[in-house]
């Protein structure tokens, strides 16, 4: 009987960590191709390479978590983490952040969190990219 309990109270506790998570979708529809692949970092790990009009979606745990940006280029030299974003993430939910490429003569990159509705109006012109980190 008390094997059973155990057992039971392993499974449920095993369960509710894997509930304990939210998604995080990063979004590239610039549609150029200034600069190559975007890098994207979560808590400032490279999670991803995003080509254009591309997503990526990656599971996180629930807290708070930095996400950023960097353009990729054949010269490590001229790789430059752009500005963070801090999102607190929910159970459950998805987070959505559009990488942002900033007009004018001297272009940044950025992070900028959406919401749920730009997400749908885009998800349906752009791919999930399929090979993250190649």
């Amino acid at each position: 009987m008390k094997k059973t309990i155990f057992i039971i109270a392993l499974v449920a506790s095993a369960m509710l960590v894997q509930a304990q998570t939210a998604k995080i979708i990063f979004i590239r529809n610039t549609g150029y191709n200034w600069g190559g692949a975007f890098r994207v970092f979560i808590d400032d790990k490279a999670v991803c390479k995003i080509q254009n009009k591309r997503f990526s979606v990656h599971q996180v745990p629930v807290g708070q978590h930095t996400v950023s940006a960097q353009i990729t280029s054949t010269s490590a030299s001229k790789k430059t983490k752009e500005e963070a974003l801090t999102i607190t993430v929910e159970d459950g939910k998805e987070y959505y952040v559009k990488l942002v490429v900033s007009k004018g003569l001297i272009r940044n990159l950025f992070c900028e969190e959406v919401t749920a509705t730009t997400w749908l109006k885009q998800k349906h012109k752009i791919q999930e990219e399929a090979n993250c980190l190649e």
